[in-house]
């Protein structure tokens, strides 16, 4: 009896610990806790008519541009310095393109780059350079002058208080107002010098077509150099694609001073408007009898083969 009792007692613990096995409860495997930006993705669609749909949610801005170039056929381009990393939840519908992007890359720098089809049909977005554009001071020892005016303009509005911004806001409204009451006095004055004051005062966004009849058309060579250098400050778009038509057909003009005006004013439309037609026209030209104009050129192809 003694020497079953070892026996017994080893029977009954591993009983017990079968049964304590069995009550205890059961511990599903941990699983890990999916990833929300990885799994799901920007959903960019293009509609009919040419506008697009935006639906992102918590996805990088870089993420929903590279969707968003995807559907539009647009190249992206680094510029100097990079996007900050911040995610952002979008919902547009039917929106532009140029509106698209303006959603995607709010407050970033960002430059649109537009060309006109082979075909010469319509104008289309065809690059996007996410960042800063090359500095002014880049293109040669009169635009560093203007880029150190352009830095320190930049250094001062940064000091100036609310107060202050709002006074110039005030003083540029006055000024404009006043540019354009010069406008309409001269710009159909029969003095030269009046017509030329006008092309001076003019802004493409405003007066393009205005630009355009004194550079083709005015009998003063001083009114069609003054147009074609306003002409210089054509935004992107059909501004721009305008600007660099009527400026390269400038290049015929018969008056030097023009040709190299037109020139010169090409190598700031080019900034915007990358057309290899307009490098071809100029580039025509470095043979140019007139010495003013060969160095024109040779600013031009110096600045756009950097």
């Amino acid at each position: 009896m003694w020497r079953l009792l070892p026996l017994l007692l080893l029977a009954w613990t591993l009983g017990c610990g079968d049964a304590a096995e069995r009550d205890l409860p059961s511990v599903p495997a941990s699983t890990p806790t999916p990833d929300p930006v990885a799994s799901t993705k920007p959903t960019v669609t293009r509609n009919a008519d040419g506008t697009f749909n935006v639906h992102a949610t918590g996805q990088p801005r870089v993420r929903i541009l590279d969707a968003l170039a995807d559907a539009a056929g647009f190249g992206i381009v680094p510029g100097r310095g990079a996007p900050a990393p911040r995610p952002l939840t979008l919902q547009l519908e039917r929106v532009s393109v140029d509106a698209a992007i303006g959603g995607v890359l709010q407050g970033t720098p960002h430059h649109l780059h537009y060309e006109r089809r082979a075909d010469r049909g319509a104008v289309e977005l065809r690059r996007v350079t996410l960042g800063l554009l090359p500095p002014p001071e880049a293109r040669g020892e009169g635009r560093a002058r203007l880029g150190q005016r352009l830095l320190e303009r930049r250094r001062v509005l940064a000091e100036r208080t609310p107060a202050d911004l709002e006074q110039l806001r005030i003083e540029r409204k006055e000024r404009s107002a006043e540019r354009r009451a010069w406008i309409e006095n001269l710009r159909d004055s029969p003095i030269d010098d009046d017509r030329s004051r006008a092309a001076s005062l003019m802004k493409p966004e405003r007066d393009l077509d205005a630009l355009v009849g004194y550079l083709l058309e005015d009998e003063s060579a001083e009114v069609r150099e003054r147009a074609a250098e306003s002409l210089a400050d054509a935004a992107a778009g059909e501004d721009a694609i305008t600007a660099a038509e009527v400026l390269i057909e400038a290049l015929s003009d018969s008056e030097p001073q023009v040709v190299a005006a037109a020139v010169a004013a090409l190598e700031d439309v080019h900034d915007t408007l990358p057309d290899a037609e307009i490098r071809r026209a100029v580039g025509e030209l470095r043979e140019h009898p007139d010495p003013a104009v060969r160095d024109a050129v040779e600013d031009f192809i110096r600045w756009t083969s950097e």
